[in-house]
């Protein structure tokens, strides 16, 4: 799910939870897989798309969100 005005971007992870980031939602679509390092980081990392082959500079709003409060967190 995405905020395409603000940037924001919900990626699932596996464990029915989601890792909210900003970053140009046209480095990702629906079903890349992405790796990163740190599950608890927030701020500036660097995610890996690992569908394109591409590594992504994304700004981390937060962690083990909630499906429940994914429109929240992506400010809809």
């Amino acid at each position: 799910m995405t905020n395409p005005a603000g940037g924001m971007i919900a990626l699932a992870t596996g464990r029915q939870e989601f890792t909210i980031i900003k970053a140009g939602t046209s480095d990702f679509t629906i079903g890349d897989r992405v790796e990163w390092d740190n599950d608890s980081g927030l701020g500036s990392e660097t995610y890996r798309n690992m569908t394109t082959g591409s590594a992504i500079s994304v700004i981390v709003q937060n962690h083990w969100v909630q499906p429940r409060h994914i429109q929240k967190a992506l400010l809809l």
